[in-house]
């Protein structure tokens, strides 16, 4: 059955957030922000945002929303985001998100409902994106009867359960080459095992990516990196030998990663264009420079981005050469055990898209 979500839902937004730490403690209520919502979406803690004690929200005649509602942004860049979140008990909530608090016990099927039918889909001008409650309230929803709703959920749930246990596995197989890596060469930061070290200029050299025009984008072919991840395909790779390559501007500003195949590199993300020597392994350098925390160089005064000359300038360890043959060893055997879980990842996916798709498609 077809119901306007107006119908079956309360639709309305949060109020104005108290301005100043003093309004804030830590043993009052939770006040959800719009730059919550990825972390919450995610799986993260309510506990650790900032909360509001009671005499401020009086002060501020802030309306405590529900266990059940759910929230989603309705204003600023954050509504482009998409992410979805079910209050799990009463919180305070910032105006610039979207409440929608159910008349009947149906919080779950509707954030799955929003999961695939994205609300940013209501956004009329991306350079001012906003969604009005109208527009919200205006929804048709195939809400199905309770019988129906509870099967759609369990299978959804446990597909996704699946797949949050394939994530937790792969983060600590991650965590077993961070261990070892300490176990093995100590602190870097502090070089507790006091490690020769050689400044960057001296055994590579760093290049930006070139930039990507729109016909030579593919849907497949050789990958993209643009400092966030794969992202589309070319016919011609920029490199086709193992390099490291790290986020240049925007969120990813910092990361580190190893690339093992042929790539092209955008202009988004620098790489290292030719090592110098053959002290350090491959391995061994990416988990140095992760550790080593390049995000600190970024200039904030705009769009976050670092630039060359930090990297050339940082000192980098150099350890036994047997040691770091070691280490690359044991990456490449949690390699193998990370791409079998990998696999897993993708097929537990990949059903839960097609049950996404059948139940709301």
């Amino acid at each position: 059955m077809r119901k306007l979500l107006r119908d079956i839902a309360e639709i309305g937004a949060g109020q104005g957030a108290p301005q100043g730490d003093s309004n804030y403690c830590n043993n009052g209520i939770p006040f959800i922000k719009a730059g919550n919502m990825e972390n919450l979406s995610s799986g993260g803690s309510l506990d650790v945002i900032q909360k509001v004690s009671e005499e401020v929200a009086k002060a501020h005649n802030l309306k405590l929303y529900p266990k059940g509602t759910v929230l989603f942004a309705k204003s600023g860049m954050s509504c482009l985001k998409g992410y979805i979140y079910v209050l799990p008990r009463e919180t305070y909530v910032v105006s610039h998100l979207a409440c929608i608090t159910p008349h009947e016990d149906i919080s779950d099927y509707l954030r799955y409902y929003f999961e695939y039918h994205k609300p940013n889909q209501l956004v009329k001008d991306p350079a001012y994106p906003s969604i009005s409650l109208a527009d919200i309230g205006a929804l048709e929803i195939d809400i199905k009867n309770a019988e129906k709703r509870a099967n759609i959920i369990s299978k959804l749930n446990s597909a996704k359960s699946i797949i949050g246990l394939r994530k937790q596995e792969i983060q600590m197989l991650d965590n077993l080459i961070k261990a070892r890596f300490v176990e093995m060469f100590g602190d870097i930061k502090t070089n507790s095992k006091n490690l020769k070290c050689v400044k960057g200029y001296e055994l590579f050299k760093f290049s930006s990516g070139k930039f990507l025009p729109e016909q030579k984008r593919l849907t497949e072919g050789i990958p993209v990196y643009g400092g966030n991840g794969i992202a589309w395909y070319t016919n011609e790779p920029l490199i086709d030998y193992p390099t490291i390559i790290i986020g240049r501007v925007g969120a990813q500003c910092g990361n580190v990663h190893l690339i093992k195949e042929p790539v092209w590199i955008t202009d988004n993300a620098i790489y290292i264009k030719e090592s110098k020597t053959d002290l350090l392994t491959w391995e061994f350098l990416s988990e140095m420079m992760m550790v080593m925390d390049f995000s600190q160089y970024a200039d904030f005064s705009g769009q976050p981005k670092i630039t060359q000359k930090p990297l050339e300038t940082q000192y980098y360890f150099i350890p036994d050469k047997e040691a770091q043959m070691q280490f690359s060893q044991f990456c490449e055997q949690i390699d193998k055990s990370k791409f079998v879980v990998q696999k897993a990842l993708d097929k537990a996916q990949l059903l839960f898209d097609s049950l996404m798709q059948k139940y709301f498609g």
